[in-house]
């Protein structure tokens, strides 16, 4: 789970900032799922949306490098108690992850996150130079 509001590196605290690729066994072993997302380009900075249905807010853990966007979480089972046979199954359970290439640096400290209706937005405003801290993202509902 994240630790909010505190500077993170990707290779352990204290440790030299390594880039999104250190997550890519995590985030891209065979039984992971990716979701989709859009990013744009808005007044200040950018602005992320990944569809996440079905997924709670401590079930996610974002993070922002200054040049890169890294989502990941799990998406559990439809009924946690234990089902007593499927009938039909579509929607991807488990692991997922996500490393979004951001094309401007971005201050990785003042991002914002929010999570409503299935969707996470991210808000990363523009930075003058990539930060090498990574910082862990505070998640909000949508109605706080």
């Amino acid at each position: 789970m994240a630790v909010y509001g505190k500077f993170l590196y990707f290779g352990g605290e204290g440790s030299q900032p390594v880039g999104a690729d250190a997550f890519a066994d995590a985030v891209n072993s065979p039984d992971a799922w990716e979701p989709v997302a859009d990013v744009v380009e808005v007044d200040g900075g950018l602005l992320v949306h990944i569809d996440l249905p079905g997924v709670d807010r401590e079930s996610l853990e974002v993070t922002v490098d200054g040049t890169h966007l890294v989502v990941r979480g799990v998406r559990r089972r439809a009924c946690p108690g234990g089902c007593r046979r499927y009938i039909r199954m579509e929607i991807t359970r488990g692991a997922f992850g996500k490393v979004i290439p951001l094309p401007e640096p971005v201050m990785a400290s003042e991002c914002t996150a929010r999570l409503g209706d299935g969707v996470l937005e991210v808000f990363a405003p523009f930075g003058k130079k990539p930060a090498y801290a990574v910082a862990a993202v505070r998640i909000i509902k949508s109605e706080e």
